[in-house]
């Protein structure tokens, strides 16, 4: 049988119908059924299933098991994070932008989805997704020589592209605490910040011995990934500079500790 999730796999559903026992689930993407058990919604006790999920309501599930023959799918909400849960729904929207540009460019180039389809192809290859490839384009016009048309074409694509897509930032944070007792401790703590801070990555003083993190890409998911790469770069670097240095995504973690 088709059309089935993976287990593990991060679905978007539609709660169909709520009882005691959990929620019944329509999987968007699929087209099916799927079934949420109280106990798969939250590990405490649940008075009023209403209190987490409403009939109607949009959620981002995990798939926990698959039962192609009986036609089975178990789902999970508490083992989404927010993480998970904000880069599926970043996930859906680029599906949904990039059927929209398709046909957008097809009804202004006069010609087909299927065809507009097939000479953005190559980007999909390149990327996770054809539209992380075209949001690739609007931004600095990388790799527009591998789409599959003749130049006249291409330039009049990449015109739609740079006119029409707009490249959404996402900026996550997090906080560095930096002590240094040596003489020269202020040149040591401005070295460990010189080797993460880029265009992309913005060290601000909070207050001493507080500095925030700030991180921009164009999707959640990497800019996380490259807020703890860095983070784990100043705790090393800080190391080994002989600084005390400690990291946490909230600053009041980081007050709470100095008391």
């Amino acid at each position: 049988m088709e059309n089935f999730p993976e287990e593990g796999e991060l679905v978007l559903g539609t709660i169909k119908k709520t009882f005691d026992q959990g929620a019944y689930v329509i999987l968007d993407e699929y087209n099916r059924e799927g079934y949420l058990s109280l106990k798969e919604i939250s590990l405490k006790w649940i008075k009023n299933i209403h209190d987490y999920v409403k009939e109607g309501q949009k959620v981002v599930l995990k798939v926990i098991r698959v039962d192609q023959e009986r036609g089975a799918i178990n789902l999970s909400l508490r083992t989404v994070s927010d993480a998970e849960r904000k880069a599926k729904i970043e996930d859906v929207k680029r599906v949904q932008k990039e059927e929209k540009f398709i046909e957008f460019a097809g009804n202004e180039l006069k010609i087909s989805r299927d065809r507009i389809r097939e000479i953005l192809a190559p980007l999909e290859d390149k990327y996770r997704t054809i539209y992380e490839g075209i949001e690739k384009i609007a931004s600095d016009n990388t790799n527009v020589e591998i789409l599959n048309c003749d130049d006249a074409l291409m330039e009049n694509l990449v015109g739609l592209i740079n006119r029409n897509v707009k490249v959404k930032k996402v900026e996550v944070s997090g906080f560095a605490m930096l002590k240094s007792y040596d003489a020269d401790g202020v040149e040591r703590i401005k070295k460990i910040f010189k080797g993460v801070i880029s265009d992309k990555v913005i060290i601000t003083y909070v207050g001493a011995p507080v500095y925030k993190i700030d991180v921009i890409s164009e999707e959640y998911k990497a800019a996380e990934k490259k807020l703890k790469s860095v983070s784990e770069k100043i705790l090393k670097s800080a190391k080994e500079l002989n600084c005390t240095a400690r990291y946490a995504k909230d600053v009041k973690e980081l007050s709470q500790h100095e008391k």
